[in-house]
């Protein structure tokens, strides 16, 4: 009876040890869960990198080692994937959110550009015979002249033995009318005016020098400058549009020779002009021929509306934009050359998928946004973009109505991280 009471008294003992190593090993599972304690470490003040587990003094410099602050607690409630997710690939942050909006838009674009020559508009002063400039009349870029007014005297004895040989047949077969007509064509070819012609018949005295007119009122431009200008409106370089040649002599000179068909300047009239509009490629679709353009410049009190002349491709790079020529009418002379303007076009309806513009974050080649995952994670995600109307821009892939992305992208930009990925 009494072994059997020592048996129980045993049994008892061994049960109450199991249930406390039980609850002990339940309360440490749960406080390494929230928390882990760490040891009491020791370290010198002057030589951080002596640690020991024990106080002391240091074997370095003698001083007693002191204990090693660090957090008594360690968070340990997190996940495998929050241990392997990539720091740069995630933003925390609370900014508002929006979707993506598919809708129909008025397309209406407003573009930059400037007030250049109309080229068709250019006429070439060329010399039509070897000779010599013996008095020039006009003497700066973009001095203005009139039809009719001369330019400048020449010496030539190609052109004297032309005049020479009509002095001839006038005075020794006049009634060769055929031989006399194709005489007087040869000086005509040869630039005289009926009115020069007539005068030689007439008088049947040689013209030592023969006087060059201008053909159209305008202005005269030399050859290189109207090449720099035409440079210019190629790379819609308005700034450039705008540097004064007016100051510069022209390189034509008294005295210089002249060989045959050489240009000398032109000159060009300034009755019509262009608007020139430069446009991204994307907005090609949307613009042609005959569309209705409302053009704004301080010079103006009033918009002018005028429809689109011709649309000229362009390169710059590996860009590819527009030149929208606008034909415009100036005989009151309200457009001088240079120029800046604004327009808008109108480029129809565009049902799309489109977001505020505030919501890109443009890097140059690319463009992102930040899409909401999870509760206040935003991640980059790149998108293809198309065109863009007033406030809004048209997305093409990377994101759909479904996403939420933060309204404006710079806020949530920290670190160069983003734009590496």
């Amino acid at each position: 009876m009494k072994k059997k009471l020592n048996n129980d008294r045993s049994y008892f003992f061994y049960l109450i040890l199991l249930v406390i190593t039980l609850v002990s090993c339940s309360e440490s599972k749960s406080e390494n869960h929230v928390e882990v304690m760490h040891k009491k470490m020791y370290t010198c003040s002057m030589h951080p990198q002596i640690i020991r587990d024990t106080p002391g003094k240091c074997p370095i410099c003698g001083m007693d080692l002191i204990e090693k602050k660090s957090d008594n607690k360690v968070q340990l409630d997190v996940g495998i994937d929050d241990l392997i997710k990539p720091v740069d690939a995630y933003v925390l942050s609370s900014v508002k959110t929006s979707s993506p909006i598919e809708k129909e838009v008025s397309v209406i674009f407003k573009v930059n550009g400037f007030i250049s020559y109309d080229t068709r508009q250019f006429s070439t002063i060329s010399s039509r015979y070897e000779g010599r400039i013996e008095k020039l009349y006009v003497k700066y870029n973009f001095q203005k002249v009139e039809k009719g007014q001369a330019l400048f005297e020449m010496y030539s004895p190609e052109l004297i033995t032309a005049q020479q040989n009509l002095i001839f047949l006038l005075k020794n077969d006049e009634t060769n009318t055929a031989l006399i007509e194709s005489a007087k064509r040869r000086l005509s070819l040869l630039g005289m005016t009926k009115t020069q012609t007539e005068q030689l018949a007439s008088t049947k005295q040689t013209m030592i020098t023969t006087t060059v007119y201008s053909p159209v009122d305008g202005y005269v431009i030399e050859e290189k400058i109207s090449s720099q200008m035409e440079s210019n409106k190629n790379s819609m370089g308005a700034e450039n549009s705008k540097t004064d040649y007016s100051t510069q002599e022209l390189s034509v000179k008294e005295g210089q020779t002249l060989s045959k068909e050489q240009r000398i300047f032109k000159i060009v009239n300034t009755q019509m002009v262009w608007a020139l509009l430069k446009l991204s490629g994307a907005q090609a679709e949307y613009v042609k021929k005959n569309d209705v353009v409302k053009i704004f410049s301080q010079s103006i009190s009033e918009p002018i509306i005028s429809p689109v002349d011709f649309v000229e491709p362009m390169f710059e790079g590996a860009e590819k934009y527009l030149t929208v020529h606008v034909h415009l009418h100036n005989t009151d002379g309200r457009w001088k050359v240079g120029d800046l303007i604004t327009a808008e076009i109108n480029g129809g309806q565009k049902k799309s998928l489109w977001i505020n513009k505030e919501s890109v974050l443009n890097l140059g080649n690319e463009s992102v946004v930040f899409v909401k995952e999870g509760n206040n994670f935003f991640k980059v995600r790149k998108i293809a973009l198309g065109i863009k109307v007033n406030n809004w821009i048209e997305v093409l892939d990377g994101i759909s109505s479904k996403d939420s992305i933060a309204e404006n992208a710079q806020y949530l930009i920290d670190s160069e991280n983003f734009v590496k990925q």
